[in-house]
């Protein structure tokens, strides 16, 4: 017989005094009690080792869970519905630890803390309201500067809260350099457009303007000294001539002047422009302001090109003065100056060694909301027609970097600003200036190659006159039929035509005719890289429209007497 339970025992001799003493006929009945007893026992079994593994999955659950909490988050609260925080744990890579005993029992949205507990009413309302979760970003303030975070808020059971908070600064910065570098992208974009805008417009002007310049040279040669005829003709190519320097603004600004960069004395420009007589109209212009010169000694040359310096430095002093609306100053500094790497308003300045040059001033600063456009074409605060064609500062930042340079600046409002450029350091010495011979003459026979048939008039005019035989051909193709068969002593070549050859195509295909033949390259606006590459394959040199007559006929005499 099978041994009966422990509970079934006691039963039995509580009801018939002992086991010996049951009816046989209760014994299957009793059976049936004993098994069900066993089976009860089996499953109590079963159920205390199911809840033994289940507490302690729980607590490695949990443990799993904290360390999660330490290792990830900065800071993590359970709180009840109405915020009150009930527990409060601090990450391991949080910058903030507040004693438990400061938090617990408050409610988060009373937390002084740089007024943020707005954010968190609010967010508790929409997790009760919304039932789903809930984030917001907002900013705090300590010793060590403004920090970042970002908060998450989950819906728990019985309207309890669970929020978790992450330092998201490193984020934020990351953020706010993506956007700086979109926007610096974004303004070089805009300058691009406008640049290749103003070349297109630079080009056509030259043309027009060639005829205007030189044309009241040649009729003023054939008046008498005295009269107001030639005196009109005088201010006509004065007026040429300041419409021609705008233009020349443009192609800076387009990026597409072609220059030879020289060894320059920055102070001697300094002290030339500060002794001219545009100077001294500035200066009677503006009588309280004063001009201050703390030029460095045995400053070293910079690498770039005279006149255009001596442009910018005027552009600079002519901004500065007329930032200054009472008594003030200006300061133009020089130095020579190892430079570190670091950010301008567009570019990153790279380090190495630089001249730079500083103009200060006492105005009135720029406003922020300016700042980033300043060196955008007519972007200009100053009233139309009374300070410049509104190309300043675009030419100085054209200039100097087509030299290699930089521009930064530094301003605050109502207290001054300070320019400054970045000059490149030559490792080559200051040459003599050259003496030009105006007006050379000559006999040898000249090809003028131009699509614009004023142009080809004007050289013809003004080449003829100085006693040259003249030939001209209206595009590329033209040029090389016609030295098929004969050849001259000089090719006067315009570098942009409307024919599918350019002055480069066409002297390539000329040098196969004539491997020896000398050029000249003519244009209002070119290609850097094209004029280059055809200085390389031979042509003796550029010239700009619009040209003098004593500026074509130096050039073509220079390059007619080269070896």
């Amino acid at each position: 017989m099978t041994e009966r339970h422990s509970l079934l025992k006691r039963q039995l001799r509580r009801r018939f005094g002992g086991e010996d003493q049951i009816p046989p006929d209760l014994e299957p009945f009793i059976a049936s009690i004993n098994e069900a007893y066993r089976e009860f026992d089996a499953d109590r079994a079963m159920i205390e080792r199911s809840l033994e593994l289940s507490s302690q999955e729980l607590l490695q659950a949990n443990s799993d869970l904290g360390a999660v909490l330490e290792a990830f988050l900065d800071i993590f609260f359970h709180i009840d519905r109405d915020g009150v925080i009930l527990a409060y744990r601090v990450g391991t890579m949080s910058d903030v630890y507040i004693p438990p005993e400061e938090l617990i029992g408050k409610r988060i949205q009373n937390i002084p803390w740089d007024h943020v507990g707005a954010q968190f009413e609010a967010a508790i309302k929409r997790v009760h309201t919304t039932g789903s979760r809930v984030d917001i970003e907002y900013r705090l303030r300590s010793d060590e500067g403004e920090r970042h975070y970002a908060s998450r808020l989950l819906p728990l059971r019985n309207g309890e809260i669970a929020v978790i908070v992450r330092n998201v600064t490193e984020r934020h910065v990351t953020q706010q350099r993506e956007r700086e570098l979109q926007e610096r992208l974004m303004r070089s974009e805009r300058m691009e457009s406008l640049g290749i805008l103003a070349g297109g417009v630079a080009h056509d002007l030259n043309n027009i303007l060639g005829p205007i310049v030189a044309y009241p040279e040649l009729i003023a040669e054939e008046l008498p000294e005295t009269g107001q005829t030639r005196k009109f003709l005088g201010e006509i190519e004065k007026s040429a001539h300041r419409a021609a320097a705008v233009v020349q603004d443009l192609l800076t600004m387009a990026r597409r002047g072609n220059y030879i960069l020289e060894p320059v004395d920055v102070n001697h420009l300094v002290e030339n422009y500060a002794g001219s007589l545009a100077f001294k109209e500035l200066q009677g212009r503006h009588p309280k302001c004063t001009l201050q010169l703390q030029l460095g000694e045995d400053l070293p040359p910079a690498l770039g090109v005279s006149h255009q310096l001596n442009q910018a430095i005027m552009n600079l002093v002519m901004n500065a003065y007329e930032s200054v609306s009472h008594t003030g100053s200006v300061t133009v500094i020089t130095e020579c100056a190892e430079v570190r790497e670091h950010a301008s308003i567009y570019v990153t300045i790279r380090s190495g060694q630089y001249v730079i040059l500083r103009v200060r001033d006492t105005g009135t600063g720029i406003p922020p909301e300016n700042l980033e456009h300043i060196f955008e074409p007519f972007y200009s605060k100053k009233k139309m027609g009374r300070s410049g064609s509104g190309l300043g500062l675009t030419v100085v930042y054209g200039v100097v970097r087509d030299m290699g340079g930089y521009v930064d600046v530094d301003t605050q409002p109502n207290t001054g600003t300070e320019m400054r450029l970045y000059l490149p350091v030559s490792d080559l010495a200051i040459e003599d200036e050259r003496t030009v011979v105006e007006r050379c003459t000559g006999h040898e026979r000249i090809l003028i190659v131009d699509d614009t048939r004023e142009q080809r008039q004007l050289a013809k005019h003004i080449l003829s006159d100085l006693g040259y035989a003249v030939e001209t051909a209206s595009n590329g193709r033209e040029a090389i039929a016609q030295l098929q068969d004969h050849a001259v002593n000089l090719v006067l070549m315009d570098m942009i035509m409307e024919d599918d050859l350019d002055g480069l195509d066409t002297y390539k295909a000329i040098l196969k005719i004539h491997p020896n033949q000398k050029c000249l390259v003519v244009s209002g606006f070119s290609e850097t890289d094209r004029v280059r590459e055809t200085l390389e394959c031979g042509a003796g040199g550029f010239i700009s429209k619009p040209y003098s007559i004593d500026q074509l006929s130096s050039a073509i005499r220079e390059e007619l007497d080269r070896a």
